[in-house]
């Protein structure tokens, strides 16, 4: 069964240099815009159901990321990963999560940190 995607932000513990969120992605998956009214500096997303870690940068090349395993390797996400978004006329600014299997699978659960 279809699900939308789901984005809740912490406003209880949101500071002004950072805010905090849960994502439940979409089932089937599909390009996921996080709108948190900024264009952050860093992005950090905890994958609970596949047990891994992310993190984005301003520094990093846009779709990339640096995924880390249970295991502890850490190797990088070369495409389809997150990036920045400056916002448009319908959505405000903040990231995309692209459409690399590894980050985005159906219906998957995902806190993130997002930086100014």
């Amino acid at each position: 069964m279809a699900s939308a995607l789901t984005i809740v932000i912490d406003d209880t513990h949101n500071a002004n240099d950072h805010v905090t969120g849960k994502i439940t992605l979409a089932d089937p998956a599909a390009l996921a815009n996080i709108s948190i009214g900024f264009v952050p500096s860093k992005v950090l997303i905890n994958h609970v159901t596949n047990v891994s870690d992310y993190e984005w940068n301003k520094n990093m090349d846009d779709g990339t990321a640096n995924l880390r395993v249970t295991a502890g390797d850490k190797t990088l996400v070369a495409a389809d990963a997150i990036s920045p978004f400056a916002g448009d006329a319908d959505e405000a600014p903040g990231f995309i999560i692209g459409v690399d299997t590894t980050l985005n699978t159906a219906a998957d659960v995902l806190y993130f940190t997002a930086f100014r």
